[in-house]
């Protein structure tokens, strides 16, 4: 669950990074379209603010996020091959009776009675969520 909530921080620091890439290009070409790339920036600016929102609650447990969540990463399964992959295991676990109970509002009241208690994050899969998402990040686009 926690993983999922760094994977949507990944997905925004990526839509920060495309923001960065479209003004640069701005900035060093003359005579092109504006109105294009200022339109991509803005999307990609407010996709970023989206991903970080929902990666912040899925971190924090809370239950409003679930949905968008699912949203994004339904339509994040239009990024083959890779893409794909990534939305297809955050979609999982986002389903998964277990984050369904993490996101509800009994799970929250536990979590105020007993806030010295902390769950061992599963390393298996910070490892294939990072594997996924370099390879979406460094593998050329056929």
């Amino acid at each position: 669950m926690r993983a999922t909530g760094h994977v949507f921080f990944a997905f925004g620091a990526t839509a920060l990074l495309t923001v960065t890439a479209i003004v640069t290009w701005m900035a060093v070409t003359d005579g092109v379209a504006v109105l294009p790339f200022l339109t991509s920036a803005a999307v990609s600016l407010g996709l970023a603010a989206l991903y970080l929102w929902l990666g912040r609650g899925l971190l924090r447990f809370q239950p409003q996020v679930r949905t968008p969540a699912l949203v994004l990463s339904a339509f994040g399964l239009l990024a083959v091959p890779l893409g794909t992959l990534l939305n297809l295991i955050v979609l999982y676990v986002l389903y998964d009776r277990r984050t369904r109970t993490v996101l509800s509002a009994e799970y929250a009241a536990v979590v105020a009675h007993t806030p010295d208690l902390h769950p061992k994050p599963k390393v298996w899969l910070y490892v294939l969520f990072v594997a996924l998402f370099l390879g979406m990040v460094f593998l050329p686009i056929p």
